[in-house]
């Protein structure tokens, strides 16, 4: 039980992640046309790629933003429980989508080991940033007002307005601190200066904001 709960979180982190609208190819143009020094884009997307093939993604897949198995995976679940008959409820059928969603992934990526699952999540928790960074140095998007929203429930006593947040999200990008470990945890920080030990996740990134 306890491991089908964590299969079915880590599918409701997918689910998440794979909702947001900005095309990865349009934040790929902008980040090769900005200079290194001025984002930390780059360093994300090398980061997107060593996730992208650890999950056994082929190079062309990981440069477009589709993983379609958890689409089409998303639309069985969904479709399997309604034919069932049984009442529809709002999380039934969350749980029914989150649980195809999960097996399309599963089948169309090969995930067959924990930490290829973790991998998976990472791999979307990591294009949400990017998206993140891209649109708070643009003119918003659906990322940003999903990850803000997060934090502000999070952190309720923030006083930091929409665009506010945005404007901390591109000075932190402007001046590399997403990705030279200056937000990491100690701890994390501690283990190794690899490239996944200095980007700032959402969770240090939101902890520097709160405070």
């Amino acid at each position: 039980m306890k491991k089908f709960l964590s299969l079915l979180l880590l599918a409701s982190s997918l689910a998440h992640a794979s909702g947001e609208k900005t095309k990865i190819r349009e934040i790929r143009e902008w980040t090769e046309s900005t200079p290194e020094e001025l984002t930390c884009g780059d360093e994300y997307f090398k980061r997107r790629k060593q996730l992208g093939l650890k999950i056994g993604l082929a190079p062309v897949i990981i440069a477009g933003s589709g993983v379609t198995g958890f689409v089409g995976g998303a639309f069985v679940g969904i479709g399997l429980f309604r034919l069932s008959g049984a009442p529809t409820f709002g999380f039934a059928d969350l749980a029914a989508l989150i649980g195809g969603a999960f097996l399309g992934s599963v089948t169309s990526l090969g995930i067959s080991t924990t930490q290829e699952g973790i991998a998976v999540a990472n791999f979307f928790r990591n294009q949400n940033l990017l998206r993140l960074i891209y649109e708070s140095r643009k003119e918003g998007g659906e990322a940003l007002d999903g990850i803000y929203g997060e934090f502000k429930s999070l952190y309720p006593k923030t006083r930091l307005t929409k665009q506010e947040f945005s404007q901390e999200i591109t000075e932190l990008d402007e001046k590399g601190k997403l990705c030279d470990g200056t937000l990491v945890r100690p701890k994390r920080y501690k283990n190794g200066r690899k490239l996944k030990q200095l980007l700032a996740t959402k969770s240090e990134i939101f902890n520097y904001l709160a405070d």
